[in-house]
């Protein structure tokens, strides 16, 4: 459990590291989308079902790929031979790898993770024989129905909206009339002119 804790927490950090120093923002984006798929999968090593969830939904399902459709709609131009960390790069990688490195240790010598242990008692599970989610899953279809139909209204309509906003249509462009070519007459079409 703990190896996969930690496989999750250095992923988180590697992809955060990646979303702020690269200079392609479509792949910053996705390198965004990447840490939160990490931390939803921590959320849900620690026992807590309907934040990993929402982190999927929400963060991934809405907004990160809001951000995915502005940065496509937007005319940036991507410089291919640059490159970030021209002088710095490897010593910048090899004080954060050893900062990683140090702080992996630290927490498994000297912080007690007491998450892992599967001897603490949930006392919902024992009174009412449910978990989090199916709780979680009565009281919002119950008590707030109302406001959950209106959470899920305003995502549709940003949802939409975002679709609109990247069809466009430029002026430029050629495109035949096909009602004005059937109507078109030879006679309006052939000239003849007479040279002499």
């Amino acid at each position: 459990m703990k190896l996969i804790y930690l496989i999750f927490q250095t992923f988180s950090l590697f992809s955060s590291f990646m979303v702020v120093n690269l200079s392609n923002s479509i792949y910053s984006v996705l390198f965004l989308i990447l840490s939160f798929v990490n931390l939803s999968g921590i959320l849900f090593l620690f026992g807590v079902d309907f934040l990993t969830f929402i982190f999927l939904i929400v963060y991934i399902g809405a907004i990160a790929i809001l951000f995915l459709f502005v940065i496509m709609m937007l005319n940036v131009k991507l410089e291919h031979n640059k490159i970030i960390f021209k002088i710095g790069g490897p010593i910048i990688s090899l004080i954060l790898g050893v900062l990683i490195y140090q702080f992996i240790i630290y927490q498994n010598i000297y912080i007690e993770l007491d998450l892992f242990n599967e001897n603490y008692l949930i006392w919902l599970i024992q009174y009412y024989y449910l978990n989090n989610i199916e709780i979680l899953g009565l009281i919002l279809y119950t008590n707030y129905i109302f406001l959950f139909l209106v959470s899920s209204l305003i995502l549709l309509i940003a949802m939409i909206g975002s679709i609109v906003m990247t069809i466009y249509q430029k002026k430029n462009i050629f495109k035949q009339e096909i009602l004005f070519q059937t109507n078109k007459q030879l006679v309006d079409s052939i000239k003849f002119i007479k040279i002499r």
